[in-house]
């Protein structure tokens, strides 16, 4: 075989060696960009929902100062202003619980308690004086869907409260 013939198997050996070199780290060298990539993804997204659930609780204090200045109502001698305050408000924070504005676990520690009572109050409240006859305030709440719900689940939760883990395997 002529000289020129072996520098060329050669040359064609080694540009073939380094193709394959090239090629394996073009490989190595997406799937690293890959893997960053979804790390980086990763931590936008924790930090997304770090930042989300701080948006949620900073909702906390001006919410918790107006159910705070909400007055009671008195369900045998209801005060109708006061009724359709507190409806408004139970509605507003359920409606906020369910579209993510306010971190459901806050409303839960937070509000429950004042939640319950003033629902039941504005339930359990007779004639609402300066609207017609037979307008209660179990009627002034029929379209708050969504306090209603949340009344529901505030209930049930607090039934279950205290209720015993069962024990591990059984």
């Amino acid at each position: 075989m002529p000289h020129g013939d072996v520098l060329v198997a050669v040359a064609t050996v080694l540009l073939f060696v380094a193709t394959l070199a090239l090629v394996y780290a073009t490989i190595s060298m997406g799937r690293r960009q890959e893997r960053l990539q979804k790390e980086i993804s990763n931590e936008t997204a924790e930090r997304e929902r770090g930042q989300r659930l701080f948006e949620q609780r900073a909702q906390l204090i001006p919410i918790w100062q107006y159910i705070s200045s909400l007055s009671a109502v008195n369900p045998e001698q209801p005060n109708s202003p006061d009724a359709v305050q507190i409806a408004n408000t139970l509605e507003l924070i359920a409606v906020s619980v369910e579209g993510g504005v306010i971190d459901r676990s806050v409303v839960l520690r937070v509000f429950r308690d004042r939640f319950i009572e003033l629902y039941e109050q504005v339930d359990q409240s007779g004639q609402l004086p300066g609207y017609e006859s037979g307008f209660t305030g179990r009627k002034l709440l029929a379209p708050c869907n969504a306090a209603a719900e949340l009344y529901d689940q505030l209930i049930k939760e607090r039934r279950g409260a205290d209720r015993p883990r069962p024990l591990e395997g059984t």
